[in-house]
């Protein structure tokens, strides 16, 4: 490395330890649910903000919904974390879903910065690993899964995952479904052949799953190797979840009934209860 590029490496990361805001706006990228990854060009208001957590260390915040404060707290976490040692996060919600889905910013942001930004020893590795938490940084206390019910949702993100700690030669294609205005989430996972040339017959069972997935979200049969992400996310429809029990005897939480609104139809921004009257199963 030339000596002028570490010299531009320094400042850089000088202006990053500083100034927050320069960090989000100029390293830090967000998932987008219509454009995919972008980079978080903040609004004026949301520097602002930024100025006043990194300036009082006491804040609360009291604030309409959809101004991307969450997702700025998520930045703001990543730099605590990034460039002071003594800092540690906390990440308390109402539920589990919705502290992990902060988190999940959080990696997503570390994950697409610049190596040199990364350092040499990885700070946040504990991210890329089963359950997306680093617990020395950051802790998402345990307050359960969404309830069993009949929910209005929303195709919020196709990602593929490839590996975990346990697994670390199986890949996965994760749908995440936002569950009404709950603020909770719910992701079905379709495991990938480890062969695509020599699948098993289970493996096979399995892409069966996705394919039927694939046909109830609107892809028709003859577009299912070609459908992009794009085409996915954003659809709307009501789903239900419902538990029930395996054969090893635990429970295990499953969708059992889909449906996808019409593309004239709005998608509601509410929780439906599972009634006689509101079932659109029955």
């Amino acid at each position: 490395m030339s000596q002028d590029l570490k010299e531009i490496i320094r400042q850089e990361y000088v202006k990053c330890l500083q100034d927050p805001a320069h960090f989000m706006k100029k390293y830090c990228h967000i998932q987008h649910p219509q454009r995919g990854r972008v980079i978080f060009n903040l609004y004026p208001f949301q520097e602002k903000t930024l100025r006043l957590f990194r300036d009082n260390p006491y804040s609360i915040v009291l604030k309409s919904r959809q101004l991307g404060i969450s997702t700025l707290a998520a930045g703001y976490s990543l730099w605590l974390m990034l460039f002071h040692k003594d800092k540690n996060v906390l990440c308390l919600a109402t539920k589990q879903e919705t502290a992990k889905n902060m988190v999940t910013k959080v990696r997503f942001m570390y994950d697409n910065l610049p190596t040199w930004l990364k350092g040499g020893e990885n700070k946040m590795a504990g991210l890329i690993e089963e359950f997306g938490i680093d617990l020395s940084n950051v802790e998402a206390p345990e307050y359960g899964a969404p309830a069993d019910d009949i929910y209005e949702f929303t195709l919020a993100s196709v990602s593929i995952q490839n590996g975990s700690k346990k697994n670390p030669d199986k890949s996965w294609i994760i749908f995440k479904y936002l569950l009404g205005d709950s603020g909770q989430s719910y992701s079905e996972l379709f495991s990938l052949p480890a062969d695509a040339s020599n699948p098993t017959d289970a493996e096979i069972n399995r892409l069966g799953y996705y394919k039927q997935r694939l046909v109830s979200l609107g892809v028709a049969p003859e577009d299912v190797n070609t459908v992009t992400e794009d085409e996915l996310v954003g659809t709307t429809g009501t789903l239900e979840l419902r538990t029930t029990k395996g054969r090893d005897g635990k429970d295990y939480q499953n969708i059992r009934n889909f449906k996808v609104a019409s593309a004239e139809a709005k998608a509601p921004a509410t929780k439906k209860a599972a009634t006689a009257v509101d079932n659109p199963f029955a």
